[in-house]
Formats: C-alpha cells, structure tokens, sequence
C-alpha cells in the first residue's frame, strides 16, 4: 500500500467512527424523546418542555407544603 492510500483507509476509518458515533448519539434522543411524548401525551418539544416545567413547579409546590 502506498502512503496515499494509508492515508484515505485512515480518513474513511476516521469518517466511519464519526458517523456511526453521530447515529448512535441521535438514536439515544429520539429514544428519550419518545419516552417524553409517552409520559407527558404530547407531540412538539415545546409542549413537552412546558409540561415538564408544569409538573416540577407542581412537585416542588407539594413538597413546600410538607
């Protein structure tokens, strides 16, 4: 082999490792989006933020009142 194609078996090598890193890392939000969606019944990411906030102050409320 010759120092060029060193060189480009490294660089897709490199390429390849990002990639597969990039559709893991996606796979791992789309998951935790999903689980989202099932626990609070809602679709948009904003929705599911306000959600999420709702429910903190809520849980924050009850534990004030202990």
């Amino acid at each position: 082999m010759t120092l060029y194609e060193v060189a480009v078996s490294m660089a897709l090598g490199a390429c390849f490792i990002v990639l597969s890193w990039f559709i893991i890392e996606s796979n791992k939000y789309i998951s935790a989006r999903n689980r989202l969606r099932k626990e609070t019944g809602k679709y948009y990411e904003h929705d599911i933020h306000e959600e999420l906030l709702k429910r903190a102050k809520e849980k924050t409320n009850t534990k004030d009142e202990k």
